[in-house]
């Protein structure tokens, strides 16, 4: 609960599709109207197979705050797969959260069921019992199928009430689909045994078979009625309209709205209960029942919608194009500021961070978790927010009280690629039409392909610059070697003006022999990063290092130093290192420093010697203390 308001989430697929679509306007207005808010967990296709791209899909019901989310609804006819189910509802029963499970049975669930039987029992007397017909015929689904024998079983029980005999040759099999049921219908025409009504165990078979018969000329219902079962769509737009039998998710809803009260309070945690499908009588059976359906309006809405699918496909494809190509992850994030508003609107897109980081390998196998940190990478309704930015796990949805405003939900949709998560996004549309969520699985495809290409061409960039760097730096100092140094030195001198001058530091370690012979080449190498380390550390930032000897150092800068300042720094670093190594050996370095003066030569070699010689000077120097 948040603010008093219920928090309920809905696991569902295919919200493209109008029957879900008019399922969660129904539940979401319901919930509103007992103070509540929905969140719409879905996912793209059903999860019927058990494959890698469905495994990265199903991340998004790992989003779920339970600590926050009052009732979790399952549509188990949605999520085919009952390994996904059962981990939602394990993990919802583990914060001791109700769960509700429609078109499906979970024990210690709220179980809301169609009661089908009854459904197509209502279809089956109303064509044998009203219309007075015996010459039926079923169209079943699969043969010993649970679903089309349950409604073979119905079909015989009212022609045994009416006293009509049964036989095995009243039923064929369409499975359920569109040329199955077809071809059976054509062998009936075939065999000259085509009854006074065929009745159907689904919709789109009852659609198919009244084509069939159409195209062999009978008329419907004169010569031959033909019914449905479940009342999709589709059937209005059948010339006749099908009578049918609808499993109407409005009633669903209205049922969950009043049970919210009791599952809230904990009174209700699990039973059963069913909904009795509405019968709809129609055109099919000779009913004059039913709406009248306005073709040329609906066709011109589909017609409409396909024509701005194909434009949106091809402006998706341009900006996927965009993101995927940008130099930057801010510059990618501008990309959607940029040229989304018109395409994609209302939606906060949210990243894990190992998706920024260009680092990592996309392609190695990574954590399915979401993390603690995440990357709000562009959000629609904040065009003022500098983007990218950091978010916590908790901040699922960002700028969530301004969103929490509306009565309409929260729709959130995984981004992966293949099996793995890469973040999320959550539409917050400020209405039900279907135009809009029709968009979400071409959205959520579209940055799927481009955060997938984005990630590997920047984890492309930084192995270039990684295999770059390691050509031209020595692996032991991180110092430029002689080809990097020389190569930015030639830049450098390049730009000069003749009257700029160059400052020429040489450092050599002090005693590499006597530390190799005595202690290792390994304890050489670490005097050896010393003095690198102590060079970084005390010349100024912008100088050009470089280690291009196997003990001597140079470095050069267009600044003027204090000769004696840099060399009491350096001392100084080397003695506190030395107090504070352990190490049984001291390290310190010898150091020249040449000031070029102006228009005169820059030529590396010819300021090398000159450093050269104030360093050994320095070097002779104390080996004459030692001496003393």
């Amino acid at each position: 609960m948040v603010d008093g308001k219920i928090i309920v989430a809905l696991c569902t697929s295919r919200i493209y599709e109008a029957v879900c679509n008019d399922f969660i306007s129904h539940l979401s207005g319901e919930i509103s109207r007992h103070n509540g808010k929905l969140f719409v967990y879905s996912t793209v296709t059903d999860m019927y197979y058990d494959d890698a791209s469905n495994h990265g899909d199903a991340a998004v019901f790992d989003l779920i705050d339970h600590d926050i989310t009052d009732i979790v609804i399952i549509d188990s006819e949605k999520i085919k797969n009952e390994k996904i189910v059962s981990e939602i509802v394990n993990k919802s029963h583990d914060f001791d959260k109700p769960v509700v499970i429609i078109d499906g049975y979970h024990d210690d669930c709220v179980n809301i069921n169609f009661d089908y039987e009854q459904g197509f029992e209502a279809v089956v007397r109303h064509i044998v019992e009203e219309h007075g017909i015996s010459d039926v015929h079923l169209m079943g689904g699969i043969k010993d199928n649970e679903f089309s024998e349950t409604r073979k079983r119905t079909f015989i029980k009212v022609l045994e009430d009416n006293k009509i005999p049964f036989s095995e040759d009243m039923v064929s099999y369409g499975d359920f689909w569109t040329l199955p049921a077809r071809k059976a219908t054509q062998r009936l025409i075939n065999e000259n045994r085509v009854p006074r009504c065929i009745i159907c165990a689904n919709d789109t078979m009852a659609i198919a078979v009244s084509a069939a018969l159409k195209d062999n000329g009978y008329a419907l219902p004169e010569d031959v009625i033909v019914t449905g079962f479940d009342g999709i769509d589709e059937i209005n737009y059948s010339v006749p309209r099908i009578t049918s039998c609808e499993c109407r998710y409005e009633d669903v809803a209205y049922k969950i709205a009043e049970l919210m009260p009791d599952m809230v309070s904990g009174k209700i945690t699990s039973g059963d209960f069913t909904i009795t499908p509405r019968l709809l009588l129609s055109q099919s059976c000779g009913c004059s029942e039913g709406k009248t359906i306005n073709f040329s309006w609906h066709f011109s809405r589909l017609n409409d919608r396909f024509n701005r699918y194909i434009g949106e496909e091809l402006s998706l494809f341009n900006l996927a194009a965009k993101l995927q190509t940008a130099p930057t992850i801010e510059e990618a994030s501008a990309v959607l500021a940029n040229r989304a508003p018109s395409l994609i609107y209302n939606m906060s897109c949210i990243l894990k961070k190992e998706c920024i980081d260009e680092t990592i390998n996309p392609m190695k196998k990574q954590s399915d978790e979401f993390g603690e940190e995440l990357c709000l990478f562009w959000d629609s309704d904040k065009p003022e927010v500098e983007y990218p930015c950091s978010i916590t796990s908790k901040e699922v949805v960002p700028f969530f009280s301004d969103k929490m405003q509306s009565p309409y939900p929260l729709l959130f949709s995984a981004l992966h690629i293949m099996d793995v998560p890469m973040g999320y996004v959550c539409f917050h549309f400020y209405d039900y039409a279907l135009d809009n969520y029709v968009k979400i699985p071409q959205i959520v495809s579209t940055l799927n392909n481009a955060f997938s290409g984005l990630r590997n061409m920047r984890h492309q960039q930084y192995l270039n610059r990684r295999i770059e760097e390691n050509y031209r730096t020595d692996a032991l100092t991180g110092l430029y070697n002689r080809r990097g140094f020389s190569m930015f030195y030639n830049r450098l001198t390049a730009s000069m003006r003749k009257d700029e001058c160059i400052t020429f530091i040489l450092a050599d370690l002090d005693g590499l022999k006597h530390i190799n012979d005595c202690f290792g080449h390994d304890e050489g190498d670490n005097a050896i990063s010393t003095v690198a380390s102590a060079l970084k550390k005390v010349l100024p930032s912008d100088s050009l290092n470089c280690r291009f000897g196997g003990d001597e150092m140079a470095c050069v800068t267009k600044l003027v130093l204090d000769e004696e300042k840099i060399k009491k720094q350096l001392d100084e670093y080397f003695e506190d290192y030395n107090h504070n190594s352990g190490k049984p050996y001291q390290v310190s370095a010898s150091i020249g420093i040449y000031r070029s003066e102006p228009g005169e030569s820059l030529d590396f070699e010819y300021l090398l010697k000159k450093a050269d010689i104030l360093m050994y000077s320095d070097k002779e120097k104390k080996r004459a203390l030692r001496r003393k």
